[in-house]
């Protein structure tokens, strides 16, 4: 069987995103923007699931989380049955943040598609597409392990 460089999906995935920098009242990192559009898009993810997904050891998701909290763009959630359960949700300024987060992404990445021709566009669309259908065949479990083993801090 041939051998696959899926190091190529991570680097090209860093390389199209680099040189965004997002423009709100105050200084935001690419963890604390991840987290940020994962609450909005995953709102009933358990509280760790979050730091499982970016990658982060318990420790630094916990720190990223008290640093949203701190510029107010977060609040946590205790479950009123069982103190050790939390969750996070977004403050009504996290809320806007991310609206403006996400149309200056939508901006900055229809300018990065202008590098390619209408034939590499259409080619990216449809790689996208199949990594995607592939992706759905993998055990959500696995995945998760897997990726925990090499992407520690």
């Amino acid at each position: 069987m041939d051998r696959i460089n899926f190091r190529v999906l991570e680097k090209f995935s860093k390389d199209i995103e680099r040189g965004f920098r997002p423009e709100v009242e105050f200084k935001l990192n690419r963890n604390e923007v991840e987290l940020l559009s994962l609450v909005k898009h995953k709102q009933e993810l358990p509280f760790r699931e979050y730091g499982r997904i970016l990658h982060l050891e318990k420790s630094s998701f916990t720190y990223l989380v008290d640093l949203l909290e701190a510029k107010d763009l977060i609040v946590k959630l205790e479950d009123e049955n069982d103190r050790r359960k939390k969750a996070i949700q977004l403050t009504d300024k996290g809320v806007k943040t991310v609206e403006i987060l996400e149309e200056q992404h939508h901006e900055f990445m229809q300018e990065r598609f202008k590098l390619f021709n209408d034939e590499e566009f259409e080619q990216l669309k449809t790689a996208v597409k199949v990594i995607e259908k592939l992706l759905k065949k993998l055990p959500k479990e696995e995945r998760h392990h897997k990726h925990q083993k090499h992407f520690k801090d």
